[in-house]
Formats: C-alpha cells, sequence, structure tokens
C-alpha cells in the first residue's frame, strides 16, 4: 500500500489543533478528551439530521475538522507524555 499525499485540510487539522491547545490549554484526562469528542460528534450528528437540501457540506467539513483537531491534540498530548518518541508502529500494533 502507497503512502497518500496529504490532503487538502491536513494543515488546517494541524494548525486548528495547536489553536486549541494554546487557547484550552492540556485535557485534565482522558474522560475530558472523550467529553470533549462526544461533543464534537454531537455537533457532527446535529448536521447530518438536516435534510438533504438543508444541509452544508461545508459545516460538515468543519465539524470533521474539529473532530480530527480534537484528536489530534489528544493524541499529541498523550503522546508528549510518554518517556519514549512514540513510533509509528508503536500505534498500529497497540
Amino acid at each position: 500500500m502507497g503512502e497518500s499525499k496529504p490532503g487538502p485540510l491536513d494543515a488546517l487539522v494541524s494548525k486548528r489543533a495547536r489553536e486549541i491547545a494554546e487557547h484550552c490549554g492540556p485535557f485534565a484526562s482522558p474522560h475530558e478528551i472523550y467529553g470533549v469528542l462526544a461533543e464534537e460528534l454531537d455537533e457532527l450528528f446535529e448536521v447530518v439530521k438536516q435534510r438533504d437540501s438543508m444541509r452544508s457540506t461545508t459545516k460538515l467539513i468543519r465539524e470533521l475538522v474539529d473532530i480530527a483537531a480534537a484528536s489530534l491534540r489528544a493524541a499529541n498530548q498523550l503522546a508528549a507524555s510518554l518517556d519514549h518518541e512514540i513510533t509509528e508502529a508503536e500505534v498500529r500494533n497497540a
């Protein structure tokens, strides 16, 4: 399986994760991570439930970017708490 090119929103997700981390600080616990992600998923579901004619693709993308940014922020925070640099193989085989 070849490596794919970065998508058009990869940089935005990373930027958004950094901005939120700077503004909100670190997550206090795994429970807070779950709570933030649950809230973001609820916001996505509110858009998904709209009728097709009323649903905005841009709003769907915005919510997905927020979910991805929250996930990236949490993963980076947890990785930074390890006593070693985490590898791709370690994450894939966890």
